[in-house]
């Protein structure tokens, strides 16, 4: 099958496919920020648990 394959394939001029060249990426939208939801760093997270369970008795 692979010779048929290869036979067909000699067969075709490519100078008469048109080449397509991909178009430039759209950019990213930029991230909505939420002010009821500020960043908090998982550091600071892992620090106030640590420091929280060294405070309970």
């Amino acid at each position: 099958m692979s010779q048929e394959l290869r036979r067909i394939a000699c067969g075709i001029d490519l100078t008469r496919l048109p080449l397509h060249r991909r178009g430039p990426k759209k950019p990213q939208p930029k991230r909505e920020t939420s002010a009821s939801k500020p960043h908090v760093s998982t550091a600071r997270l892992i620090d106030q648990a640590k420091s929280a369970k060294g405070k309970t008795p």
